[in-house]
């Protein structure tokens, strides 16, 4: 077991239910941003949900010491990112930076949850919300991504004009999306990668969506089968 000190010590004694407080934070992302995105005129909504997940990304590995000391420092620079891009407006740079920091920070996290999970040795509650948190931090990542491989580039993808609100760009509500479509392999056909590098990132999150599940849904039911031989065990 990891001895906690310091500020993660007092933090975590209240951080039982941290990977439920970012899997609701995700769910309100995903199901209500797209709708409130044409609202978002200044541009001030999105810095702050994604801010929220940020942290509370953060606040679930804290009682990580030498993992969550990465990861802070990972996230200063995507909170800055973000919050340029909430100040200085729609620039192409900064947007590029704000998606490339969030997603770097993202990757993080999803592997330090990943390496709990897959060594964890009892299922409870925190282990299922934490399973789940990855698949949509998964999501949102190459989301991050195609946002920027489609601020640097508007070939990289094709799209139907009525999809998106302008009729011009794909908006982060609109790679969301395609992300999520992408990840469970639905596939709709109204929105497509068109340069090697998008149609590239849309392969591996496609195969990633497909390993998660099956590793993940193996590695909780052998965790389960474990401890039900080990309690029978322990009856004899």
């Amino acid at each position: 077991m990891i001895r906690q000190t310091g500020i993660t010590a007092r933090w975590y004694g209240s951080a039982a239910n941290r990977f439920l407080f970012l899997l609701t934070a995700l769910i309100a992302l995903i199901f209500f941003y797209p709708f409130v995105e044409e609202f978002d005129r200044n541009g001030y909504i999105f810095p702050v949900l994604m801010n929220i997940i940020l942290f509370l990304a953060l606040y679930a590995v804290i009682d990580r010491n030498q993992h969550f000391r990465i990861a802070l420092i990972l996230l200063l620079p995507a909170m800055c990112m973000l919050w340029a891009r909430a100040v200085f407006g729609m620039i192409p740079e900064v947007i590029v930076g704000s998606a490339l920091t969030s997603a770097l920070f993202f990757s993080v996290i999803i592997a330090i949850i990943v390496h709990r999970i897959l060594t964890t040795r009892h299922v409870n509650r925190d282990t299922i919300y934490g399973a789940v948190c990855v698949y949509l931090l998964i999501g949102l990542l190459w989301a991050s991504m195609y946002a920027a491989a489609a601020e640097m580039s508007p070939a990289a993808f094709s799209y139907t004009p009525d999809i998106t609100m302008s009729g011009n760009s794909l908006t982060f509500g609109d790679l969301l999306y395609f992300s999520f479509i992408t990840l469970t392999t639905t596939g709709y056909g109204d929105i497509i990668p068109t340069m090697r590098v998008t149609q590239s990132l849309a392969m591996v999150e496609a195969i990633t969506g497909v390993i998660f599940l099956a590793v993940f849904v193996s590695r909780l039911v052998g965790i389960v089968g474990w401890d039900t031989a080990s309690e029978e065990e322990e009856r004899k």
